[in-house]
């Protein structure tokens, strides 16, 4: 259900319902005018050997400071900063994560992934080449108390927490890979399928992406630890559903050479340039570290180990295996321990590079500089300390645990803190964050550039607010953040199978004075209007789009009325495209409470046309004489046949490339077409072709047809019958009936019935669709 609003500040619309709430000091506010908003600044934490807190430069305790401690199993540290009516109009914004080094220098803490998810022990995967976005992966922590008070981390989780980003500074929650639940079901769904490997304590993800079982799509594999051992699932998405194949530990103590691994956790994989893929783990002693190849089952993708693992001769390692090949070499990395040491600094990220990802560490002999030498053949270097532990910069010193990562042609390095846990709780028990880093890597020297910052990672180019990777329309994740104060993420189970941008997410907690921000988001010239899907139980409250500054009132460019709705659905509003246009931050500001964004949804602007010039004809002079020229027309390339657009291949087929109306109810892609009369067979259905056509809902599929590309009918929710007339179909790409009908019906040739069936399976439809003859 979709409603439409005119444009109308939360203030009037206060004054008509009841002028009592507003003082009678208090200035009537137009709806493009709102009134004075200031961020909360009673005091800023730091510190010092525990939290504290300054005001007006001096250091307090927090009970001087009125700082209130959430410490307690039932508090709601996401509650209100302040108590304010949703239509007050000088509103107080609440505070976002900074941090004070002492009285007068206070930091926007803007390099966090986000500011209400607490993980720890990241992982990435580059999948830019499919949907433009880098995934982290980290473990999720599991809060613990004691006699109902927070007690120190005690690691009790049974999930990793999943984040994507196409920019590395906006951030999307997108769920969880979940050990109880991995087929991603809803929360109050029976028949739960679990991992074998374990049920909880799940820590430590290392992420690949690799072709494993030889179909020509790539697959998504967590390898990750259960506190003793190393396992892992896999996916054909890279938030799943995934599956556990071996229902066991990958490497444990009864694999060779590791009776005396002290704890076989930890994982780091790679996939290297030449075709091979080693999984490091070990922690918890210096002698722990191993190294051991693998390979992967045809067919399955199944993971086993190639080999006998080998002992690494590793200096001061603790824990945190992680693997990169950067620049043709291995780098291996890991967090030292807390003993002493000689070459490297206590509890941060050490490094060590080879030519051999199986002959890799070595025990330094000098210090300050370490020299590269080789030895039988193989290249070393040891580079020490890359990344100082974070209490550098955060004050607490706890364990370290990194992954490095190249993303879009730079380089990242993602690690930990536990300043959310302080800021947010006000009490320190060591729950942990993630942060990101630009690093660079030298070529010749092997050397990493690497400093924590509180800014965190510049941008990668701008935030497409009206368009998905693939073409798609898209619907924003409202939890997607580059920074916010006072809201947090919920899995709710109406997004989980009826979600309208991917992710079972939502926004949540939500109070007056709370607010989140996109970072250079282009809006071109301007959208055409405000949308939010939204579940409420109130009507008052507003949520309010400013650009750049919440601050300045002349800033705020829509302002969208609550209504009380019926589960989740989409509002639309006015918005102010002369002054929402170009590239801005923008802030989504909130009234009220009780409700609940699941997306955003800015409408595109129409597109500018620019007409093909004509040639112009030069004028015959009496020396030269013009020649009658014949004229020649180039052959096509793509043009719509019954509504659909082909692109016609180098060996003489075409491939339907998108539809020419993506309102269309109906498509048929025929045997072939004729194009400038020349007849072509169709035999390709191109990745992301019909992807989010909403009103289709049949699609015919001609006999010359091979191959349905990725996302095909990605997102077509309607599309509830598919005929399939030939038998020359061999690949179905991933998730190419993800988002259809869910009680989507495939027909196919009857002698092709148990082929297809196998072909079709696990596209992303639901479990309801069937293939029939």
């Amino acid at each position: 259900m979709k409603k439409s609003f005119k444009r109308l500040s939360a203030v009037i619309l206060s004054l008509a319902m009841a002028v009592t709430l507003i003082p009678a000091t208090s200035a009537v506010v137009k709806a493009d005018a709102p009134g004075t908003y200031s961020y909360y600044d009673a005091y800023t934490l730091g510190y010092q050997g525990g939290v504290c807190a300054y005001v007006n430069g001096q250091r307090v305790s927090l009970q001087q400071a009125g700082v209130k401690v959430y410490d307690k199993q039932n508090d709601n540290p996401f509650e209100a900063q302040v108590n304010q009516s949703w239509d007050e109009p000088n509103l107080t914004l609440s505070m976002p994560i900074k941090y004070a080094t002492n009285g007068s220098t206070v930091y926007d803490v803007e390099s966090m992934l986000t500011n209400f998810d607490f993980i720890a022990d990241p992982t990435a995967i580059d999948n830019s080449d499919v949907d433009g976005k880098i995934y982290v992966y980290g473990t999720t922590e599991g809060f613990s108390y004691n006699g109902g008070t927070m007690a120190n981390n005690g690691y009790a989780n049974h999930s990793l927490t999943i984040l994507s980003s196409t920019d590395m500074v906006n951030w999307t929650d997108e769920g969880f890979m979940d050990t109880r639940n991995l087929t991603n079901l809803p929360d109050s769904a029976a028949g739960k399928v679990g991992t074998g490997f374990t049920g909880g304590n799940t820590w430590a993800p290392s992420g690949l992406k690799i072709d494993g079982d030889g179909d020509g799509d790539d697959e998504y594999y967590i390898f990750y630890t259960n506190g003793g051992a190393t396992g892992y699932v896999m996916s054909d998405s890279p938030t799943g559903p995934w599956k556990d194949p071996l229902n066991r530990a990958l490497c444990d103590k009864s694999l060779p050479n590791c009776s005396d691994c002290n704890t076989c956790f930890d994982p780091g994989v790679l996939a290297d340039d030449k075709g091979n893929a080693y999984v490091y783990f070990g922690g918890l002693t210096r002698t722990s570290g191993r190294v051991v190849k693998i390979k992967f089952a045809p067919g399955t993708g199944e993971v086993s180990t190639d080999g006998d693992p080998k002992k690494l001769e590793t200096h001061a390692f603790f824990e945190d295996n992680e693997i990169n090949q950067f620049n043709g070499k291995y780098y291996y990395s890991y967090c030292s321990d807390f003993s002493g040491q000689s070459f490297t600094k206590t509890a941060s990220i050490c490094v060590y590079v080879s030519s051999d990802p199986m002959d890799i560490c070595f025990t330094p002999k000098n210090s300050g500089t370490f020299e590269p030498f080789e030895q039988n053949g193989v290249y070393h270097h040891f580079l020490g300390t890359i990344l100082d532990n974070p209490s550098v910069i955060y004050g607490q010193s706890y364990n370290n645990h990194h992954h490095m990562q190249e993303f879009k042609g730079k380089y990242y390095i993602f690690y930990h803190s536990t300043v959310l846990n302080n800021n947010l709780h006000r009490s320190s028990h060591s729950y942990r964050n993630l942060h990101v880093d630009e690093i660079q890597v030298d070529e010749e020297t092997d050397n990493i550039s690497c400093t924590p910052t509180y800014q965190g990672a510049d941008q990668v180019g701008t935030f497409d607010p009206y368009r998905n990777f693939d073409g798609s329309e898209k619907f924003i994740n409202a939890t997607t953040t580059s920074y916010s104060a006072g809201v947090k993420s919920t899995r709710d189970d109406d997004m989980v199978e009826n979600s309208n941008n991917g992710s079972p997410m939502v926004l949540d907690c939500i109070d007056t004075g709370d607010w989140t921000k996109l970072q250079g988001v282009d809006l071109e010239s301007g959208p055409l209007s405000f949308s939010a899907t939204l579940n409420s139980n109130t009507a008052d409250g507003a949520i309010e789009v400013f650009i750049d500054d919440p601050t300045n009132p002349s800033n705020m460019v829509a302002s969208l009325s609550l209504e009380n709705t019926s589960g989740y659905e989409t509002i639309t509003t006015d918005i102010d495209a002369s002054k929402a246009n170009g590239v801005h931050d923008v802030y989504f500001v909130f009234r009220g409470n009780g409700y609940k964004v699941a997306s955003w949804k800015f409408e595109e602007p129409a597109k500018e046309v620019t007409p093909t010039p004509v040639p112009q004809q030069t004028t015959p002079t009496q020396q030269q004489p013009a020649q009658q020229q014949p004229a020649v027309t180039a052959p096509k390339t793509e043009d719509v046949v019954g509504g659909v657009n082909y692109g016609i291949n180098a060996d003489g087929t075409v491939t339907a490339k998108a539809p020419a109306d993506k309102s269309a109810k109906s498509v048929v892609i025929p045997d072939s077409v004729t194009i400038d009369g020349k007849t072509y067979p169709v035999v390709e259905i191109a990745s992301g072709a019909f992807s989010g056509c909403k009103a289709l809902l049949s699609v015919i599929i001609g006999k010359n047809v091979k191959k349905i590309g990725k996302k095909a009918f990605y997102g077509c929710s309607k599309l509830k019958k598919i005929t399939v007339k030939g038998t020359k179909l061999k690949s179905v790409g991933k998730q190419a009936l993800k988002g259809t009908a869910a009680k989507l019906k495939i027909k196919v040739p009857k002698k092709k019935l148990k082929a297809y069936k196998k072909l079709f399976k696990g596209k992303g439809q639901g479990k309801k669709a069937k293939v029939t003859k």
